[in-house]
């Protein structure tokens, strides 16, 4: 084999393989069941399983770094 032609062979191997894995990482990613949720309370974020600190009033926080303090009434002081 001609050197170009094993150059050549690389760059064409080194293509299918960078290709191969923009596409691997795109579908892993779509197909991982992830699913983007929309929080916009205490109550939501508990709900969601996202983790509430031990604080009075609790706060929960999620992975996005947003932060919801529990809302108390009267009755709860």
């Amino acid at each position: 084999m001609r050197p170009q032609n094993r150059h050549e062979s690389l760059v064409v191997v080194a293509v299918i393989l960078a290709v191969l894995a923009v596409l691997s990482y795109y579908f892993i990613d779509k197909l991982s069941g992830a699913k983007t949720v929309t929080v916009s309370s205490f109550e939501e974020c508990v709900a969601w399983g996202y983790p509430v600190m031990e604080s009075y009033p609790r706060r929960c926080n999620t992975p996005d770094g947003n932060s919801f303090t529990e809302v108390l009434d009267s009755t709860d002081y």
